[in-house]
């Protein structure tokens, strides 16, 4: 999955009492019912569920982490850890969860005669908006016979699928494994990701992903 085609470094909480991925859990759920009763429609609007839980559980998130106080917490981590599991379960967020992500808004044309042999094997690279810290994140992407992985973070985040090519422009990607905090919390090992490469340049792919019955694009250029 297009990695922060879904990033919320924004949400910035985690809830531990008994074990960290449990914790996880419960807290994406109360969070995702907070924004459901409180009509919460855009990523900007989410901080008051995300304070209203800071408040409620502190003390068992600066145990867990074995911190004094809240300025030795890293925000990052909590916000991807949580982030990534209301992607997943949260499905009232689905609509306006991915808005660092372009949506499609009218339904995509499939070029005729499109050749993606050259996507099959190589260098790639994407670009996001990120909402958060008002600037523009690159994931870097290395194809190579089946797998397909991904690289953030300077190479000190990755993400590893097996890609299936179902024909000559459209495959889906099966997850493996990550050790980045956003994907790994957002995806279990199987998790199948569809793709459908819909325009080509000389130096791009222009790709859609679908996702919980919405469709997004994003461009994936060449890096050599």
């Amino acid at each position: 999955m297009m990695k922060k085609s879904f990033y919320l470094v924004s949400l910035f909480l985690i809830q531990f009492s008994v074990g960290a991925q449990d914790l996880i859990d419960q807290m994406s759920k109360e969070i995702c019912s907070c924004l459901k009763e409180n009509n919460v429609e855009k990523i900007e609007d989410m901080n008051p569920c995300m304070e209203k839980t800071i408040v409620k559980e502190l003390s068992n998130v600066l145990k867990y982490y074995k911190v004094e106080s809240v300025e030795n917490l890293d925000w990052d981590l909590l916000g991807s850890e949580v982030g990534g599991k209301l992607i997943r379960d949260c499905e009232y967020m689905a609509p306006f969860l991915a808005e660092d992500t372009e949506k499609s808004s009218k339904p995509i044309i499939i070029e005729d005669n499109l050749d993606c042999t050259d996507l099959k094997k190589g260098e790639f690279y994407f670009t996001q908006a990120n909402q958060s810290t008002k600037s523009v994140d690159t994931t870097f992407v290395t194809i190579n016979d089946l797998i397909y992985m991904t690289r953030t973070k300077n190479g000190r985040h990755y993400s590893i699928y097996e890609i299936e090519w179902k024909d000559n422009c459209a495959f889906d990607l099966v997850f493996k494994e990550s050790n980045d905090p956003f994907t790994s919390s957002s995806s279990q090992v199987g998790d199948r990701y569809n793709y459908q490469v819909y325009s080509t340049t000389a130096k791009s792919y222009k790709i859609t992903l679908e996702w919980k019955g919405n469709e997004y694009q994003f461009e994936m250029f060449k890096a050599k």
